[in-house]
Formats: C-alpha cells, sequence, structure tokens
C-alpha cells in the first residue's frame, strides 16, 4: 500500500509539473477550477477527457459527452418513459461533475438557496444536482 500511495503521489506531482509548464493549460486549469464546487481533480479530468474543450464545437456536445443531458424517451401517446442519460456519455465525468455540485451546494450558499427554492418548486433532486 505505500508503494502505491508513493507511486500515486509522484503522479499527480508529474500532472501538476505538466500543467505548470503550459501556459495555455495552466490558464485553463486555474479557470474550470475557480468554479465553485470544482476542484483542480475534477479541472484536470475535464481538461484530458475534452482536450481542452477543443474536442467539441459548441456546450451541447459537451454537456451530453458529460452525461448532465436526461434524453426523454416515448412510444405513441400512452407510454412514457422516464428520461435518462445518453448511453455514450462518459460516466467517469458524470460522477465527478455529480460530487462536485453536492460540494457546491453543501459549501456555498448562494448554490444551496438556489437548489432549496428549485427543490420547493417541485424539481427533482437527482435532476437538479446532474443539470
Amino acid at each position: 500500500m505505500a508503494a502505491l500511495h508513493k507511486s500515486k503521489l509522484a503522479i499527480e506531482a508529474l500532472i501538476a509539473k505538466t500543467i505548470q509548464q503550459d501556459e495555455q493549460l495552466n490558464i485553463k486549469v486555474k479557470r474550470v477550477a475557480s468554479i465553485k464546487g470544482i476542484g483542480q481533480v475534477t479541472s484536470v479530468a475535464l481538461m484530458v477527457y475534452t482536450k481542452g474543450f477543443t474536442a467539441f464545437e459548441n456546450g451541447n456536445q459537451l454537456a451530453c459527452y458529460c452525461g448532465v443531458v436526461p434524453f426523454t424517451k416515448s412510444s405513441g401517446t400512452s407510454v412514457r418513459y422516464k428520461s435518462t442519460v445518453s448511453p455514450f456519455a462518459y460516466m467517469k465525468l458524470r460522477k465527478l461533475l455529480y460530487l462536485c455540485a453536492m460540494s457546491a451546494i453543501q459549501n456555498n450558499p448562494e448554490m444551496k438557496a438556489c437548489f432549496e427554492r428549485k427543490v420547493t418548486e417541485g424539481k427533482n433532486k437527482m435532476s437538479l444536482l446532474t443539470l
């Protein structure tokens, strides 16, 4: 376990060094990390999985890839299904963003007030956390 922990720390140090060496990447990571609730791990993951936000043409494509956009399914007029995310969504990013949303709600009074207001309006808690 000690060897694995040491390797993990070495890899994290190498990632941090690589980010600091590239000025544009460093600026992007700092901008993403400045969003309340998003930390260093999530900002680096977003940079890696989205190729520095260059892999997508617009925000809608990025949101679908991250799995935060629900898609409705319907069959005819009488059968309705629960909204789900795309099966092509990258679930690791969705989990990271969910944890960031939970952190923001717990630690940011403005986000908490907005969340509680939407819940009192009748919105589903899980849909608020992932949207």
